[in-house]
């Protein structure tokens, strides 16, 4: 079974224990929509840090899961558009 597939089913028995979808993220460190999105099917890859404070809170060891390849992100974050690298980036001041 997927890593997702079993993470997902672990968190729908958490939620169907009357654990609300606000609890479980904050609890875990994540953001709550994030964490509303993937349960509901919403959204099917996540990032492997998120897969892994998803996992520690819910009680998953997923070392022991073969599908999962160490080290690799399963979904990485896109890049910041470039009007917002712009804003954040020290300007240089000109010479002279």
């Amino acid at each position: 079974m997927p890593v997702t597939k079993r993470l997902r089913e672990a968190l729908l028995a958490r939620m169907a224990a009357g654990v609300t979808v606000y609890r479980i993220a904050k609890d875990a460190g994540l953001a709550q929509p994030v964490v509303a999105r993937f349960a509901s099917g919403e959204r099917q890859n996540i990032r492997g840090d998120t897969i892994d404070k998803l996992a520690a809170h819910l009680g998953l060891v997923l070392d022991s899961l073969p599908e999962r390849p160490q080290g690799v992100v399963v979904h990485a974050k896109k890049a910041p558009p470039a009007a917002r690298l712009r804003k954040t980036t020290p300007r240089i001041p000109k010479k002279g």
